[in-house]
């Protein structure tokens, strides 16, 4: 399963200095219905600006507790390859492995994963405040 977000300047503040926009950090967060505590695989993370790959990284991690981010130990990799990049373009990630049995499209279907939570950190710029003279 590959979720894509799409991303657009229009999707963050109109006000920001032109080119300050970065990104911080990612994180995603699988929400599994009670009782199920099976991890997810994160196999691929990819951010594509206008047909460019803007930055790609494929090692094999899974969650912790429903949640791999670039601020722990285990989403480190995605840290170095994501930080200091504009948020702008198609952000998309790659998910497998199993919940017990079933793959993780059977297992969204059968409503044993309820949500997908993708938080993306950003930093950017504001104009300086105009002065009097």
């Amino acid at each position: 399963m590959r979720p894509v977000l799409h991303l657009s300047h229009d999707d963050f503040p109109p006000n920001l200095t032109e080119g300050s926009l970065k990104i911080s950090h990612l994180t995603v967060h699988v929400t599994r219905k009670d009782g199920i505590t099976d991890e997810i695989e994160v196999s691929e993370v990819k951010l594509v600006n206008e047909g460019v790959t803007v930055a790609e990284v494929a090692p094999k991690l899974r969650t912790r507790n429903g949640t791999l981010s670039s601020r722990d130990g285990a989403g480190m990799v995605w840290h170095g390859k994501f930080e200091g990049k504009p948020p702008i373009g198609d952000l998309s990630f790659k998910l497998g492995g199993s919940i017990g049995t079933k793959s993780i499209d059977e297992a969204l279907r059968a409503g044993d994963i309820t949500d997908i939570l993708v938080a993306i950190a950003v930093q950017a710029d504001l104009p300086l405040w105009p002065t009097r003279q």
